[in-house]
C-alpha cells in the first residue's frame, strides 16, 4: 500500500485552540482505500470509484458523494430562442421559433410547433365581455369606476364627464371647446351648410313659419313639398288649355273635325288621363269671328267625356254632357251663330263651368258637335274656341 503523506500542523494556545489545516503544494494525497472508510476526518470513494464517496466529519456523520444519473445531450444543433423538446429519453433539440402573434400548439404523435391561433374568440359588446361567440358567452362585471366614468359595480357605465368636464345636461345643441370638452353650445350661432337631403325621417315635425321651398308646377301630383305659390298657380293656371281659332261650321251633322291641337284627333280632343281619382272643372268659350251669311239653320254644342268616380258610367260622345252656354242671359246648350250678327252683344258665349269627379284611368275628352247644319250657306259661320281643364281640385 501507498504511504500517505499528512502533514499536520497543531498548535495549542492557552486558555483557546485553533486548527489550521495547511494543503501543500500540488494538493493533498488521498489513501487507497478500496471500501467507504467510517474514519472521522477521512475522505473515501469505495473501490476507487468517484461514483461513491463520502466523508465522515469529525462528530462522526457521514456526507456521501456521487455523480448524477442520466444522460442528457443535444440533438442536432440547437439554437437561442428556440424551444426545447425531447427526441428520447435524453437528448432534447430546439424548434425553430414561431411569428408574433402564434401560439405553442400541440400535435398528437408529433413534435408540438407554433400556429396561428384558432377556435374561439375574445370580444365586448357594451360593457360585457364574451369568450368564444354566442356559443360559450361569459359575462365579466366591470369594476366600479370614478372620474369622468362611473359604476356601480354593474355592467353599465355612466359617462358623467369629457375631458374633466361634467356633460351638459338639457342642452338642445352640444359641442366641443378647444380642450375636447363637452359644452353647451345651444345659444351658437349656425354657420354650417345645412343644404342637402335628410334621409329617413319619421314622425310629423312642424316646420317653422317662413319656411320656403321650391314651388312645383301647377297641378303636381305627387308628394312634393308644394308651397302657397303652388297653390295659387293651381287656382290659376289650367291643367290643359287649347285655344282653336278659324274653325268653321259645315253641311251635315256631327263632330266639327277641323278642331286641332294639343291632344286632339278627328276633332276629339283628350286633356289628361287621371292617375287617381278626382275632381275637375271644364269651361269653354265660343266666340264667332265671321257670321254666316245666306245661312238659315244650324247649332253647335261642347260635349265632355270621363268616367264618374260613383256610378261608374262612362260618357262618350254618344251619351255625353252637354256644356250650358251663356250668350245673352239665357242659358242654352246649343249655339246658332249664323242667326247673330258679329255686332251683337250676345256673340259671345261663355259656357257655365262644370265640375265633376272623373275616374282614375280614364281619359277626359271634349268635342265641338254640330247640328242641322244648312246646306244654302254662302258663307259658313267660322268661330274661336278656348277649352280649358282645371283640377284636380283636391275634393
Amino acid at each position: 500500500m501507498k504511504q500517505v503523506v499528512l502533514i499536520v500542523l497543531m498548535l495549542a494556545v492557552c486558555c483557546s485552540a485553533q486548527v489550521v489545516l495547511t494543503v501543500p503544494p500540488g494538493g493533498v494525497l488521498m489513501p487507497n482505500v478500496q471500501t467507504l472508510s467510517t474514519d472521522a476526518g477521512i475522505f473515501s470513494c469505495a473501490s476507487g470509484s468517484t461514483n461513491s464517496c463520502q466523508w465522515v466529519d469529525y462528530a462522526g456523520t457521514a456526507h456521501a458523494f456521487g455523480a448524477g444519473a442520466g444522460n442528457l445531450n443535444n440533438s442536432g444543433t440547437p439554437l437561442i430562442h428556440q424551444t426545447g423538446v425531447f427526441v428520447d429519453a435524453t437528448h432534447l433539440k430546439g424548434i425553430t421559433n414561431g411569428t408574433t402573434g402564434q401560439v405553442w400548439t400541440a400535435t398528437t404523435g408529433a413534435d408540438p410547433g407554433w400556429a396561428a391561433a384558432t377556435g374561439d374568440t375574445i370580444t365586448s359588446t357594451n360593457g360585457t365581455i364574451s369568450i368564444g361567440g354566442t356559443s360559450s358567452a361569459t359575462t365579466l362585471d366591470v369594476v366600479s369606476l370614478t372620474g369622468d366614468v362611473t359604476t356601480s359595480g354593474a355592467n353599465v357605465a355612466s359617462v358623467v364627464k369629457v375631458n374633466g368636464l361634467a356633460v351638459p345636461v338639457s342642452a338642445t345643441l352640444a359641442g366641443t371647446n378647444s380642450l375636447g370638452q363637452l359644452v353647451n353650445a345651444s345659444a351658437a350661432a349656425i354657420s354650417n351648410n345645412t343644404s342637402g337631403t335628410a334621409a329617413n325621417l319619421s314622425g310629423t315635425p312642424a316646420l317653422p313659419s317662413g319656411t320656403t321651398a321650391t314651388t312645383q308646377g301647377a297641378y303636381t301630383n305627387n308628394t312634393t313639398l308644394a308651397t302657397s305659390a303652388a297653390v295659387y298657380a293651381q287656382n290659376d293656371v289650367p291643367l290643359y288649355s287649347n285655344p282653336m281659332t278659324g274653325v268653321a261650321m259645315s253641311t251635315g251633322t256631327g263632330v266639327v273635325t277641323v278642331g286641332t291641337g294639343t291632344g286632339c284627333t278627328s276633332g276629339v280632343c283628350t286633356m289628361t288621363t287621371p292617375s287617381v281619382d278626382g275632381t275637375y272643372r271644364f269651361v269653354i268659350q265660343a266666340v264667332p269671328t265671321t257670321a254666316g251669311v245666306g245661312c238659315t239653320a244650324g247649332t253647335l254644342r261642347a260635349n265632355i267625356f270621363y268616367r264618374d268616380v260613383d256610378t261608374g258610367t262612362t260618357y262618350t260622345d254618344a251619351s255625353s254632357l252637354n256644356i250650358a252656354f251663356n250668350g245673352s242671359g239665357t242659358l242654352s246648350v246649343s249655339l246658332i251663330p249664323n242667326a247673330l250678327a258679329l255686332t251683337s252683344g250676345a256673340i259671345n258665349w261663355k259656357s257655365v263651368p262644370i265640375e265633376f269627379r272623373a275616374k282614375a284611368g280614364t281619359a277626359i275628352q271634349y268635342d265641338i258637335n254640330q247640328t242641322a247644319a244648312s246646306a244654302n250657306c254662302t258663307t259658313f259661320p267660322i268661330l274661336t274656341f278656348r277649352p280649358a281643364l282645371y283640377g284636380p281640385l283636391g275634393y
